[in-house]
């Protein structure tokens, strides 16, 4: 449950603008503190910095594991696991390296088992790091400059973002190329009828105090007073947000590039998301196992298959990518996963092979925020209002925090594309009435009512064209109401 309402407070804050592309950017450090009872002064800080202790050589150990005895590889098991983190290079390099099945076996367990143990740890150095940069003190700048080489997840970066605040001067966070954004979208498979990909700017910590703030001036402080606790909230977000991270690490999105099956529909089809970041796959991989998971090895890529009703898998290709997949039945999912490990495996899928999408994907710019493309199938028309349409272009572009997107619809049987348009028009007509109704009682969804009356249409032969703006003051949670009315009215 924590997983979950995280992920869904993330989604709408990044939606809605708030800047964050790091898990940990949703952790305010004064509440993480506080939780662990520390004061966060700059000593307190850098104490927090110290490198641990090295382990000691557990060569003997890690070759106990492969004993005829089972009871000597049993003590041994547990006297690697009582070393804790530390040994943890020496076990992944045996898993790595030794051709005894029982020797890999085990050391492989120990590491996932340490890895996930670990990550307090490692969110608490990080924690200190971003600290100190908001503490804004010179003394801890050698301190963070000595970090600035180190190969732990993220160390490097909270460093130089740390470094950056103290001398006062700006520091975005690397992101990846249009080059890399692309070869994202060429993994997926040929019968991709919809491919769209969302890039999210490189963040920085949230300021969740300032966007309760202005949620509060915005809906009226006596409604909000009434409804929320803010200060509890805010305690609540915290425990989840670090429930999650001391689990899997921090995570880092940068980009979500999705595919959708041509023959998509309640008993067929599939969904595959690939996931471009930064995240430890052998913790994620311990969490996801914890959720009814089952995890193996294919390729020398961690699987790790759902049980019970949920038909989907999930593949940690790397600590660059995350490829999730939703199908109609298990058969699908294994296809699908099969394809995309082939895919990963020679840095291309055959989306290319599909004409049609190629051609709609040539004026794609890559570098907007969000953009996606539709080829119109037998199984997409079947909803009344796609019947009309052969295939739809979307994008959405940033403009001063603002965000102007634009669809195209384009359909060869005017009759057909006219009818289309009559629905979406009905549909985008019901949804403003019932938001214009609800901003005379709540305020803060005039914003709302602003990006559904911004919507307008253009048509021509063969096609139309919508075009809304979401301006930067529009919250989160107003922003997703028209969407989801107007998907109801569909």
């Amino acid at each position: 449950m924590a997983l979950s309402a995280v992920f869904m407070f993330i989604v709408l804050l990044v939606t809605g603008g708030a800047g964050g592309n790091d898990l940990l950017d949703y952790l305010p450090t004064d509440a993480y503190w506080k939780a662990k009872g520390v004061k966060p002064g700059a000593d307190a800080m850098l104490a927090e910095l110290k490198p641990a202790a090295a382990a000691a050589d557990a060569g003997a150990l890690i070759a106990d594991l492969g004993s005829e005895d089972f009871k000597i590889r049993e003590a041994a098991t547990a006297k690697l696991r009582a070393m804790g983190a530390l040994v943890v290079p020496q076990l992944r390099a045996a898993a790595e390296k030794t051709a005894d099945a029982e020797v890999r076996s085990r050391a492989q367990g120990l590491v996932t088992e340490l890895t996930a143990a670990a990550k307090g740890g490692e969110v608490r150095r990080l924690m200190a790091i971003r600290t100190l940069g908001e503490l804004g003190k010179a003394e801890a700048l050698p301190a963070l400059k000595g970090l600035l080489d180190s190969k732990e997840l993220f160390v490097a970066d909270y460093a130089q973002a740390a470094i950056a605040r103290i001398e006062g001067r700006p520091w975005t966070r690397p992101a990846p190329s249009a080059e890399e954004r692309w070869s994202d979208v060429w993994l997926l498979p040929r019968d991709s009828a919809v491919v769209g990909q969302l890039s999210l700017p490189p963040g920085g910590p949230v300021d969740i105090d300032k966007l309760f703030k202005e949620a509060r001036e915005k809906a009226g402080a006596a409604a909000t007073d009434a409804a929320l606790d803010f200060d509890a909230v805010k305690a609540r977000l915290a425990d989840a947000v670090l429930k999650v991270a001391e689990r899997t690490g921090n995570v880092r999105v940068h980009t979500a590039t999705i595919g959708v099956a041509e023959n998509v529909g309640n008993n067929a089809g599939h969904i595959g998301v690939v996931i471009r970041g930064v995240y430890d796959p052998t913790a994620v991989k311990a969490a996801l196992a914890g959720l009814d998971g089952t995890s193996e090895q294919v390729d020398g890529v961690d699987v790790v298959k759902f049980r019970g009703g949920d038909h989907g898998q999930v593949l940690l290709a790397s600590r660059e990518r995350f490829v999730g997949i939703l199908g109609a039945d298990q058969k699908t999912v294994d296809d699908f996963a099969r394809g995309m490990l082939a895919a990963l495996k020679a840095g291309k899928g055959t989306l290319g092979e599909n004409a049609g999408m190629a051609a709609l994907l040539k004026p794609v710019k890559v570098t907007d925020q969000l953009w996606a493309v539709a080829r119109m199938t037998d199984a997409y028309r079947k909803e009344e209002i796609l019947a009309g349409l052969d295939s739809i272009a979307f994008s959405g572009r940033a403009d001063g925090g603002a965000l102007d997107f634009t669809m195209t619809a384009s359909g060869k049987d005017a009759e057909k594309l006219k009818a289309s348009q009559a629905v979406f028009e009905q549909g985008r007509d019901r949804a403003l009435a019932q938001i214009r109704q609800l901003a005379q009682q709540l305020p803060a969804l005039k914003a709302a009512q602003d990006f559904g009356e911004s919507i307008k249409l253009e048509a021509k032969a063969g096609e139309v064209a919508v075009r809304a703006r979401i301006k930067p003051d529009l919250s989160p949670v107003a922003m997703m109401l028209p969407m989801m009315l107007m998907g109801r009215g569909f």
